[in-house]
């Protein structure tokens, strides 16, 4: 990510490989209309709906190849996830591996990737902006806490879940008339 320096612009960045309502393309357009363009810029890449337009200072650019999404990610400050009911975003890993803090929408699996690498707002309104803010004061501590899993440990705790599934559900069919018993009370 940039060099957070005094004297120029903050900015937020966000982008999407899919025009999915979900996304959060909605706040992302209130977010347009409410920052404060004298701080922050606001740049969004990436495939969106057609009624996605531009709202004040909020700069929409068309998706490109992978290069050009990394360069376009390492070229922020911050990443912006606007998304609802997301399972695991594969544009926050992307972002965090280029070193960005994000500012997340809560509800999805957003605030357990990203940890204390960023902070969370509960819906579109004022408190999205008051958590931009608090990023935005303590941005070190959050950028300084951005972890990327290798693939390595991404493959241990999947493979955890999957045994205690499997574990389960062999104690589950093992006990089968105990389940049973139990629901007919």
């Amino acid at each position: 990510s940039r060099p957070k320096r005094e004297g120029r612009k903050l900015r937020i960045v966000a982008s999407s490989h899919s025009g999915n309502q979900r996304k959060g393309f909605d706040t992302m357009m209130w977010l347009g209309q409410h920052l404060d363009f004298d701080k922050y810029e606001l740049l969004f890449m990436g495939g969106h709906p057609d009624d996605f337009v531009s709202k004040s200072g909020l700069q929409i650019l068309k998706e490109l190849g992978s290069e050009a999404v990394a360069d376009f990610l390492r070229s922020g400050d911050v990443y912006f996830a606007p998304s609802r009911f997301e399972p695991a975003s594969n544009a926050v890993s992307e972002a965090m591996a280029c070193g960005l803090p994000v500012l997340y929408q809560e509800g999805s699996s957003h605030g357990d990737l990203v940890g204390k690498a960023g902070v969370g707002f509960a819906s579109t309104g004022p408190g999205l902006l008051e958590a931009l803010e608090r990023l935005v004061s303590n941005y070190d501590e959050h950028a300084a806490a951005i972890y990327v899993p290798s693939m390595k440990d991404i493959t241990v705790k999947y493979l955890s879940v999957m045994r205690w599934c499997f574990f389960m559900r062999h104690l589950m069919l093992e006990n089968p008339e105990e389940e049973s018993s139990s629901s007919g009370d």
